[in-house]
């Protein structure tokens, strides 16, 4: 996350009442109740984890690196480990994606979404807050070309997710590199270390708050760590939280909408049934999509598992070779019942309404 989100008063408090916490901050935001922090890997030095029972004497939510850029050479190799004990722990937990823009705008936005998006899946469906875009880099791109990067990564996310998708970023670098309004209709994860945070961009208001960098909260070996504030009550951020993605409700049965691959030809055996694309399915349990139905096959993951298919969800869908929509593909008609071909027979990797 950033650290150049704005001036700071060198003043050392103890934030609404809560022990153990020294920030640098104005007294002025001792009036928000709710806090929380925001982590990646520069968070645990010398590989030192997270005690994430002891956070929680202090917190209420935690969101967690997942992913940078496209390649993954910079993505948060604690995600797994950080989000799992903060949920554990009884913190409301959420994900960001740091963004690495690039050229070709769309290409490289939707690429780097749905890399975010194979990455948090199968932690996501679970609820929690909504995805978050961490945009504070431009990398040459011009304005009009980081609105439309910003736009279509947002789009992606949210086509994935189902939900609509959090912005991270801080006055000064949305003024100078995106100038617009476009997207206050998205939450707004203001960064500014002032006595309250300047908005700009057209919101009218914020729903998180990061006001210091250099917070210090027990349970997290770093001892500069990002602190927000949720605009609202506890009720209200769990309420935030509470929505769930398009993905699978796993409830055995091909519904109307949704796209289900079959365990054996002719669609027979068991069946797993999604509601949305998918760009991984995951390779083991229990994290992964499995067959669900009784019959051959029942608990296999799906993931190079499946021969037939029936395509309910009314587009054509794309099954893939490889993740990410990758490789050779066999389009499937909306209404059909298909068997995968010799390709993609028990090659199943991913799969896309196009």
């Amino acid at each position: 996350m950033s650290k150049l989100a704005g001036a700071l008063a060198a003043v050392t408090v103890t934030i609404g009442g809560l022990a153990g916490i020294t920030a640098t901050a104005p007294t002025a935001t001792a009036s928000y109740g709710v806090t929380g922090v925001d982590v990646s890997a520069h968070n645990h030095p010398n590989g030192a984890a997270i005690s994430w029972g002891t956070v929680a004497q202090t917190e209420k939510f935690a969101i967690v690196k997942a992913t940078e850029g496209l390649t993954g050479n910079y993505d948060n190799a604690w995600f797994g480990r950080d989000f799992d004990g903060a949920k554990a722990a009884g913190l409301v937990v959420g994900t960001y994606h740091f963004a690495d823009p690039g050229t070709p705008v769309v290409d490289d936005a939707v690429g780097e979404a749905r890399h975010y998006w194979a990455t948090i899946r199968s932690r996501q469906v679970t609820g929690g807050l909504p995805p978050a875009l961490d945009i504070e880099k431009a990398k040459g791109l011009t304005p009009t070309q980081l609105q439309g990067w910003v736009t279509a990564f947002l789009n992606e996310t949210k086509r994935l997710s189902g939900r609509t998708p959090i912005v991270y970023t801080y006055p000064s670098f949305w003024d100078t590199y995106m100038k617009t309004t476009a997207h206050s209709g998205n939450p707004l994860w203001i960064a500014h270390y002032s006595t309250s945070p300047r908005i700009p961009g057209g919101w009218t208001s914020w729903k998180m708050w990061q006001y210091t960098s250099t917070a210090a909260v027990r349970g997290i070996p770093d001892a500069t760590v990002d602190r927000n504030y949720f605009n609202g009550t506890l009720t209200q951020l769990k309420a935030f939280a509470g929505g769930t993605t398009t993905t699978p409700t796993r409830n055995g049965v091909c519904e109307a909408g949704e796209f289900c691959y079959y365990y054996n030809s002719y669609q027979a055996g068991s069946m797993s049934d999604h509601k949305a694309s998918q760009a991984d399915y995951g390779a083991t349990q229990p994290t992964c999509y499995e067959f669900k139905t009784a019959g051959n096959g029942q608990g296999v993951c799906v993931k190079n598992h499946a021969a037939s298919v029936w395509n309910r969800t009314g587009h054509t869908v794309r099954v893939y070779f490889n993740s990410s929509y990758g490789g050779s593909y066999q389009s499937v008609a909306a209404g059909a019942k298909v068997n995968l071909n010799s390709t993609l027979k028990n090659q199943n990797a991913s799969h896309r309404t196009v």
